[in-house]
């Protein structure tokens, strides 16, 4: 099964990215899991959204061909953090390749609450 790992933090050192690393690890039997660089995606503009650049074209053909997302999120300002609100208004313009698609939400951080309110504001978006 194939399954797109979409990490809020682009930290060298990020807890999220850790969590999905350790997902990608341990059902590396069960899963085949893509953790692509969410930095690298350009601002979203709407006014290049139906020719949007080829990092662009294929992020959005990556989460087309998966099985599954899992959305993994850090909490920023109590909220979703920016890199991954802006993959999300890529994904949501023109093809949109989320809807239908199943998708779970993970965080990871040091603070007492975790990431609960970046995953209450997530569910809000979709």
């Amino acid at each position: 099964m194939k399954i797109i790992a979409l990490v809020g933090s682009i930290r060298r050192s990020s807890y999220n990215r850790k969590l999905a690393t350790f997902v990608q690890k341990r059902y590396a039997d069960q899963l085949d899991v893509t953790i692509p660089n969410l930095g690298a995606l350009p601002f979203y503009d709407q006014d290049i959204e139906l020719e949007a650049p080829a990092e662009v074209q294929a992020f959005k053909q990556t989460v087309m061909d998966a099985d599954g997302v899992i959305f993994v999120t850090p909490e920023y300002n109590h909220s979703v953090p920016g890199v991954l609100e802006n993959a999300i208004d890529w994904l949501s313009r023109v093809e949109r390749p989320l809807i239908g698609k199943p998708a779970m939400i993970l965080g990871a951080t040091m603070g007492p609450l975790g990431t609960v309110r970046a995953q209450s504001h997530l569910r809000q978006v979709f």
